[in-house]
């Protein structure tokens, strides 16, 4: 996106529109379809909060659609900013993901903001494992936990690592159905 974008800009052409335009988004899409479905969507609830404040001033519907962007952004990037880590760290993390430059420096722009309580963790882990399980659906839970889990184990286990897994492929069903996450390229069985 031009660092100049403008009210004018976005009335012309909304941002999901150009990020489905973007070259490489059909390449990206292929290869990570539930990311670039959870993107499309960020992209969406951006749109979403520049109607609310520029045509409509919607200060509720705003803040619901920025809430639902920072909810969506620690999916894509493993959970809510750590304390020193800079947007340029982050922004390359996201490009050594493999993710386009203009969708990492998007991404680095927002951030969540602190909540009390457990920390969002394991998410991007999560992501990537339901993503592998929707490219490859003969995958075990169990071979995707020894690839995906964080938990620093030598040996990962069925209770622990494989139904921890699992669970929270479920939380990721569940918030990707709760924010009207298109999932048609990104069906997958928890089971």
């Amino acid at each position: 996106m031009p660092s100049n974008f403008s009210k004018e800009e976005w009335l012309r052409e909304r941002i999901r529109d150009r990020a489905e335009r973007q070259p490489g988004l059909a390449a990206w899409r292929a290869a990570h379809p539930l990311q670039a479905e959870i993107w499309l969507a960020f992209c969406g609830y951006a749109d979403s909060a520049f109607e609310s404040m520029l045509i409509h001033r919607d200060a509720d519907t705003f803040e619901r659609s920025t809430a639902a962007m920072a909810e969506l952004s620690t999916w894509l990037t493993n959970s809510s900013p750590q304390p020193g880590e800079s947007a340029e760290e982050t922004f390359r993390q996201f490009l050594s993901a493999g993710m386009p430059a203009e969708y990492a420096f998007a991404l680095t722009q927002v951030r969540p903001k602190k909540r009390r309580g457990r920390p969002v963790s394991n998410r991007r882990p999560v992501l990537l494992a339901v993503e592998q399980k929707t490219l490859c659906p003969q995958l075990s839970w169990m071979t995707l936990a020894t690839e995906y889990c964080q938990c620093r184990k030598r040996s990962h286990d069925n209770v622990r690592c494989r139904d921890r897994l699992r669970i929270q492929a479920m939380e990721l069903d569940e918030m990707l159905t709760r924010l009207g996450v298109q999932k048609n390229h990104a069906e997958f069985s928890t089971q």
